[in-house]
């Protein structure tokens, strides 16, 4: 059984050098039995410590291939410095089946700058990251410091990542100007102190969430404890968050599913998810938006599914947009279904918000069998009120639904994060994800 692990006794760290061959790249593969001092070859597979050393030193854009099977950290964990024009792609052959599993002992992956990150593309893809455990947050993937990176994270899955003294169970990202990209990415069962899936910063960048599934994450500390599934912040960025499914993620503070935070002139489009069954002990079960104090931010929120959430007040839907003026921050809620209840929405200065076109019935969700990349889905029944009761023209609606599937059909576009509707064979409940 040893044989096909990979134990990691020694923390792997590499510098990703300045580019010597413009647009020349290299390719390596990894196996858990790979050998050292090999050529990393597709006929010669190395450890992943000698992939790492290569692209170290080679000067040249990377792709580091890993072969299906478990690779267990023991101690410590995988970590890497980026500098100026070096493109990297971490790839494993399908995330079912390449795992990296820190067995709750370490981080899984550590991304920091040290110097000039200008052109810096980082990829990573079709990888479990599994059971990493650090105070410090991060305990997927911890990507720190970045100024002007390119960051794609894609077809992974992140479980069972816990603890709670740090932000970010699966992915702790700051990306100072740069672009994160967090994408068809699994986050079951992960915790930590703020963003229980994912803690992303940016200042002035963009950050997009597209297409990933929440389930059952928690933030669960007495510190900061916000943002369940996910938390996001920017001062003067873009956010776009949407067709994503929240469902059952909570927090012990605000944003059972999701905490929004736009400070300055920053910018939130949320848009076409379902949030189904998220808690907060405190406010916004589903969704909890925090706006600026100068009341210069400005959100959008459009398309969603927000329903049978729990909180104190807010229970889908909390805007916390107390500013300086009178009215306060500027808010869309348009086009969406959420609670018919008080209780259900609450927002702190009713003068900025643009309250239009939005539905207060049941939305008729039931679960699908997992998609093909292991997603869990949520449809709609043929009577739903949510069919083709969106705005297709809204910011940041998607060209594809979170199932893949054309998002505009027949010039009209569903509520939620899919466009499947499931014919009613049997009276109708109210079912979510088993």
């Amino acid at each position: 059984m040893l044989s096909n692990l990979l134990k990691v006794s020694m923390p792997f760290y590499f510098t990703i050098l300045s580019l010597h061959a413009a647009g020349s790249m290299t390719d390596y593969y990894v196996t858990p039995s790979g050998a050292v001092g090999v050529s990393c070859q597709a006929s010669e597979p190395c450890s992943f410590q000698t992939a790492l050393d290569y692209a170290d030193n080679d000067g040249l854009n990377n792709t580091i291939h890993v072969a299906a099977g478990t690779y267990t950290l023991s101690g410590t964990s995988l970590a890497f410095s980026i500098m100026e024009n070096k493109s990297l792609t971490i790839e494993g052959a399908n995330a079912a089946t390449t795992i990296i599993d820190g067995v709750l002992s370490t981080r899984l992956f550590k991304i920091y700058r040290t110097a000039d990150d200008t052109g810096v593309q980082i990829t990573i893809r079709n990888l479990t990251f599994k059971r990493g455990s650090i105070a410090e947050g991060g305990n997927g993937v911890y990507i720190n410091n970045l100024q002007k990176s390119n960051v794609t994270l894609e077809d992974n899955r992140f479980l069972q990542n816990d603890n709670a003294s740090g932000n970010g169970g699966g992915i702790y990202i700051n990306n100072y100007s740069g672009t994160t990209i967090i994408r068809r990415n699994i986050f079951r069962d992960n915790t930590a102190d703020a963003g229980g899936g994912v803690f992303a910063y940016t200042f002035d960048g963009r950050i997009e969430v597209i297409d990933n599934e929440f389930s059952n994450n928690a933030v669960t500390s007495e510190i900061e404890h916000n943002g369940g599934g996910l938390y996001t912040s920017t001062l003067q960025g873009t956010v776009v968050v949407a067709n994503n499914i929240f469902s059952k993620n909570s927090a012990l503070n605000n944003g059972g599913g999701y905490f929004c935070q736009i400070t300055s002139i920053g910018i939130a489009h949320i848009v076409n998810n379902t949030f189904v069954e998220n808690n907060a002990d405190m406010y916004g079960g589903g969704i909890y938006l925090l706006m600026s104090s100068n009341d210069a931010s400005h959100a959008n929120i459009y398309n969603n599914i927000i329903w049978s959430n729990t909180s104190l007040t807010g229970d889908d839907l909390y805007i916390n947009n107390n500013g300086s003026s009178v009215t306060g921050a500027t808010c869309n809620i348009s086009h969406n279904l959420y609670g018919p209840d008080d209780i259900d929405y609450y927002v702190y200065k009713a003068g900025s918000i643009v309250n239009t076109y939005n539905i207060h019935k049941n939305p008729l969700l039931t679960g699908s069998s997992p998609l093909s990349d292991g997603r869990r889905s949520l449809r709609l029944f043929t009577a739903s009120p949510a069919i083709n009761a969106g705005n297709s023209c809204a910011t940041g609606v998607q060209a594809t639904d979170y199932e893949g599937a054309p998002r505009v059909q027949d010039n009209y576009i569903n509520l939620g994060a899919v466009e499947a509707i499931v014919p009613i064979m049997a009276p109708v409940y109210y079912l979510l994800m088993q």
